[in-house]
């Protein structure tokens, strides 16, 4: 009997779960169960491996936090903890915009980087996973909160730059912005029914790319 297909859900806080009022949603609210269990439901056998950091970036150093948040860094890591994949699902790039202050553009290159790590990692079994890219839901400028007018304007950005990568690379792709909204709470992170709505959006772009 085969093991269920392993997918590697590699995000940020939006996938680790953080709650716009602090804390951390119910492992059935995170967006990586919820695209288990659709998965499931549409009879699909999977094992999702959800690896969400809060501060994770795409590409870039953060020393902020008590763990290493550059994601390029990460990746190879993960990859080669959790082989054979079947899929690898990237949900980055807030971080970047807002912590990092990075243009849609750079964040952009950044995805490309990232999906090329998955795509030319030197698989012990030969077997490259299919690759879905997300990007995330649009920031928003909330009162007292850290995103500013120019960050949210900047984000609008960046799920075109994530398509054309997307296409390049010949990966799945889904505008998240499409499915879920921030929560008014921080203009940052979800409410539950948003993150489940993403793990629900992703289930499409999965069953295509798992065949």
């Amino acid at each position: 009997m085969s093991d269920p297909a392993a997918i590697l859900a590699f995000g940020d806080s939006l996938t680790w779960g953080h709650a716009p009022e602090g804390g951390r949603h119910a492992l059935a609210d995170r967006w990586p169960s919820a695209l288990g269990a659709g998965l499931r439901a549409a009879g699909q056998e999977v094992r999702i491996l959800a690896e969400g950091l809060n501060g994770r970036t795409l590409i870039h150093d953060d020393w902020c936090g008590p763990a290493d948040r550059n994601g390029a860094r990460l990746l190879p890591t993960l990859l080669a903890t959790h082989q054979p994949l079947a899929a690898v699902v990237i949900l980055l790039g807030t971080n970047d915009l807002v912590n990092m202050a990075v243009s849609a553009r750079r964040c952009g290159q950044g995805m490309r980087a990232l999906g090329r790590i998955v795509q030319r990692f030197p698989y012990e079994a030969g077997q490259v996973p299919k690759l879905v890219l997300v990007a995330p839901p649009m920031v928003e400028e909330t009162p007292g909160g850290v995103v500013t007018a120019a960050m949210a304007d900047e984000a609008q950005a960046l799920a075109a730059h994530y398509a054309a990568v997307a296409k390049e690379l010949g990966a799945g792709f889904l505008d998240a912005g499409r499915v879920a909204r921030v929560s008014p709470v921080d203009g940052i992170h979800l409410d539950p029914a948003a993150t489940r709505a993403i793990g629900a959006g992703l289930v499409p772009a999965l069953r295509l790319a798992l065949g």
